[in-house]
């Protein structure tokens, strides 16, 4: 692989789009954590966890996307 075969995009978008998407998940998250602090129930805080997770799997899942394959964005 060289230099010349990597592909730039000239579109912004896709790294603001995934910023926002992620700032509002993060908030999403810290008011779950708060909802779930005041619950106090065990399961309540397994189903909370289960979806911390699958929310970091898709962050790192999209993040890794947007780095190795800019022209599907």
């Amino acid at each position: 692989m060289t230099w010349n075969e990597i592909v730039i995009t000239n579109s912004i978008w896709p790294p603001i789009i995934y910023y926002i998407v992620s700032v509002i998940v993060g908030i999403l998250l810290f008011v779950g954590k708060y909802y779930v602090h005041r619950r106090a129930n065990f399961t309540v805080f397994m189903l909370y966890g289960l979806v911390v997770i699958f929310c970091g799997g898709c962050q790192l899942d999209f993040s890794g996307l947007v780095v190795i394959f800019p022209e599907i964005y």
